[in-house]
This record gives C-alpha cells, structure tokens and sequence, in this order.
C-alpha cells in the first residue's frame, strides 16, 4: 500500500536550521516555515500539510468514477467537514454507481475538445423530437415582457419555436417560458444593484426565472452576457430530463437566428453567465464593493458588500456553452463569473464546456457549487481569487488536448497576501483529468499562490490515462508563501511530471 505523505518536521531541527517563521494571521496564528532549498510544496508535505497517495495504477471509468483498487490506496482517512454530502470514495463520482452522476443531462460532442466519454448527445434532441419541449403556436414574446421583441421563428430538430429577441435590461420579474427561444442582443442585466452602493441597497430589484429546457443563445460575436445585478436574483430551474442551455449563435441584424441552435461546438464567441452578489471580497472600499472586470467596454458596474449570505438564486441543471468572449484585451468572462455571490445561492449540475477562459471564477463570496464539469476550458477550471470562502464537491475537470492551464489556480490578494477575508474554501471529490492543453501553456492540476488557505478532501489529480493525456508539469504547485491553514486531505496525485512541481518558488 502506498502510505500518505506526513513526515513533519521538529521543532529542534528548525531550530538547528536556523529556519525563521513568515507572517500569515490565519486563526491565532499563522506562521509558515521554509527550510533552506525547499519548495513550499515539498515544505507542504514536511509539515504534513499536504497528504498524498500515488495514484500510480488507479483507473478511470467510462462514467469518471475513479478505482483506486489497482494503486492500492485505502479509504479516506479524514473526516469530511459539516456541510458536504457523505461520500466515502475518491474523487467526484461513487465508483460503484451504474452510472455517472453526469449522464443523460449533459452535452458531448467528439469534436469538443476534452468532451466527457461517450456517443454526441444533444439532452434536449428527443424531448423536442417527442414533443415534450413543444413551440409555442404563436409569438407572444410581448406578454412574457412588454420589451422583449419578435425575433421571427427557428427550427431546431425539426420543431419551429418563436424567438425573443432581449436588447434591454430586464427590470421587472420575468419568465422565459421554455415554448419560446430567447436570443440576447448585447450583455443584458437583470436588476439596477450596477451602480455604487456606498453601503446602501438597489433602488428595486427583479426576479429572472428560467424554465426547464429553455434555449437562450447570445448573438455571437459580440460582448453579450447575461448579467444578475446585487439584489436580485435568476431561478434557473433546469431538470435532468430538460436541463438549460445557454450559448451562442449567429443571428442576422434584426436579431433572427441564422445559425444553428444544436451546434454548441463553437468557442468564446459570447460572453458568458455572470452573478454579482453582496457578500465580502478582500480587494474592495470600506463598503467592500468594487468594479469588475467583467463590464464590457464603456461601462461601469459594481459588485460586493458586507453579506456573505446574499442570495443570487438558483443556478440548477444549466449548460452553457461557447464562452469566454474578449471584451478588452486579455479580458474575457469565464462560463461562470462570481463576484463576492453568497451562501445563500444554490449552484448544482452545471455544465461549462467550451470557455475560452475559465469554467468558474470566483472573486470574493461564499457561494458554493454541487456536481460541475468542465469541458475543455482554455484557461483555468476552477479559478478562485479575492477572499473566496465557499463550499465545492463533485466537480470533474476534463483538460483539452489543445485548451487550458491548471485545473485549480487559487489566489489570495495579489497586494497583500493576508488580506481579509482570505482565499479559504474547502474542495471535496474534485476530479481532475490532465491533457497538454494549450501550446503556449505549461499545464498543471493545482497552483496555490498569494496567501491561498484552502482545504481540499478525497480529490484526485491525475492524467488523463482514459483519454492519452497527461499535464505537462505535474501535479501541484505553491508560490509565494506557505499559511498553516492550507491542506490536501486524502489526495491522489497521478501524474506524469511528478506529484510535486519542481520549481524553487519559496519566496517568504
């Protein structure tokens, strides 16, 4: 059996070393250590920070279930803390399940880089084809909002459905009925909590509600992207059977689509979902909020505050697709962009395939997440910045041969690296698959910088032995500094370039 990694070093050989402690703050204190020529990864695993087994021998199943029977590793020794669902098994998906938890709901197409195993499947083909997800007999766009527009009509697997063109914010509560189809003329927000607060709440507030099987495609091409506003809230209620689909398509100047709706292969031709909540992040005023970088060009809109229990809605059973457009230079919107969202925001079965930047990006919060794939992102999958604080379990990362970076990339605050709240979530059954990604990349599965004080639990980082892939560096990296509170838990490390990346970053 390999045995975890925990020797941790004494007291008296740090002294005899001569070794000095660096500030960190974390809860009654902080301190990190770093003993001459030692990486602060390699330092990790000395102070039983970091415990791993090797992976070498584990299998990936067709469902992404991971069987550690062949590397001889036991069960997870520690304790999942409050708040996550039991699951005594490695990685995101319970080995001995049928099926994975992902099947039947989600997209695949072979020509998708990094696609999830399996024959192309469109989730809405045969309910649209059975008449279950039925058009509507007329456009009634007006009824369902008095500026909602008529985008002409579309045909998708033989259906023709009514399209609603959205050029104006939404600022009344709204419901897309899943018998229409909705195109987003621009980057469209739900609510008026855009602009500086100064500690206030928004003049008024709306309510986005999304209907099981609803189709929303932004015009492609442009800065569009859907935009939930502080104070207010989306219910996207997507179900196994008729999940949502967010995504792009070409439509003519008049907002009618000339594209086709089923292809969601396409890459960072719109901009993406974004939630912009009320709780705190560490970059913010005294008030806690800030700009974002999600704005698109020529516009200003705020985010953050005091309430880490702010609300956003429910994000459930939503694929979005094609993201990641480029607004600025070296700007995109991730599939998913957080900024300082609450707890009290629901985010499970959400798909992300295609972004041309990251799958999700927190800045700031505590809104967690429950059962996510990341399909082929360019950049980072789970990218985690500013103070964020939630809770993340089952989540599978599938890197491209050709897209991304790291599978997790977590930072604290770049100007000051004990800035409250920290970067501190906790991460349970995260799978990640390697590939070589981008060319222009040195792929990883995990880098923590800048003062990250996360915990990970019964996650595993692997190459992507299914497929033929494997990262190019290795497994995990930390940079910049060392807090007491980051840990791995029962982590398996499977990769080609080793479990720890060789680098010499032990900066104090």
């Amino acid at each position: 059996m390999h045995q975890l990694k925990h020797l941790t070093l004494t007291t008296l050989l740090l002294a005899s070393l001569g070794i000095v402690a660096c500030s960190g703050d974390d809860d009654g204190g902080d301190d990190t250590v770093t003993p001459p020529g030692m990486s602060l990864q390699q330092q990790a695993v000395e102070n039983g920070q970091v415990k791993y087994s090797d992976g070498a021998g584990l299998t990936i199943q067709p469902t992404l279930a991971i069987d550690v029977s062949g590397a001889s590793i036991g069960a997870p020794s520690e304790a999942l803390p409050s708040g996550f669902a039991p699951a005594d098994y490695y990685g995101a998906v319970d080995p001995a399940a049928a099926t994975g938890w992902w099947d039947g709901w989600t997209y695949i197409n072979s020509t998708v880089d990094g696609t999830l195993p399996g024959a192309d499947f469109h989730p809405l083909q045969a309910e649209i084809m059975d008449g279950t997800l039925a058009p509507a007999g007329a456009n009634g766009c007006a009824t369902l909002n008095a500026d909602f527009t008529d985008g002409g009509t579309v045909t998708i697997f033989g259906a023709s459905f009514p399209v609603c063109v959205i050029s104006m914010d939404i600022t009344a509560d709204t419901t897309l009925s899943n018998d229409h189809v909705y195109v987003l003329d621009g980057t469209i927000s739900v609510g008026v909590g855009m602009a500086q607060l100064s500690g206030g709440s928004p003049a008024s507030s709306a309510t986005l509600t999304i209907d099981e099987g609803v189709q929303m495609f932004a015009a492609e091409g442009q800065a569009s992207s859907l935009v939930i506003t502080r104070g207010s809230q989306i219910a996207a209620n997507g179900t196994r059977d008729l999940p949502i689909i967010l995504s792009a398509v070409a439509v003519d100047g008049a907002g009618s689509i000339t594209g086709d709706p089923t292809d969601l292969t396409d890459r960072g031709v719109w901009g993406g979902l974004v939630l912009s909540g009320m709780a705190r992040e560490n970059s913010g005023d005294t008030n806690g909020e800030l700009t974002t970088e999600a704005a698109p060009p020529d516009a200003e809109r705020w985010f953050g505050g005091m309430n880490d229990s702010d609300n956003s809605g429910t994000v459930r059973y939503v694929i979005i697709a094609e993201s990641g457009y480029e607004f600025r230079p070296d700007e995109e919107v991730q599939g998913l962009t957080l900024e300082a969202v609450g707890s009290g925001t629901t985010i499970d079965y959400l798909q992300i395939v295609g972004s041309e930047d990251d799958c999700v990006e927190w800045f700031g919060g505590s809104a967690g997440i429950t059962h996510l794939i990341c399909n082929g992102v360019d950049d980072d999958a789970l990218d985690m910045d500013e103070g964020f604080s939630g809770n993340v379990q089952f989540v599978i990362v599938r890197m491209g041969s050709d897209n991304g970076d790291r599978g997790i990339e977590s930072d604290g605050n770049g100007s000051n690296f004990d800035a409250m709240p920290f970067t501190a979530p906790k991460l349970a059954n995260i799978t990640i698959l390697g590939n070589p990604g981008r060319a222009d990349g040195n792929t990883s599965a995990i880098l923590h910088r800048e003062g990250f004080r996360g915990k990970t639990y019964r996650s595993v980082f692997t190459d992507d032995t299914l497929k033929g892939g494997a990262f190019e560096s290795g497994c995990l990296d930390i940079d910049n500094v060392l807090p007491t509170a980051l840990a791995h838990y029962d982590s398996v490390f499977n990769c080609t370039g080793g479990p720890l990346i060789d680098d010499d970053d032990a900066e104090m």
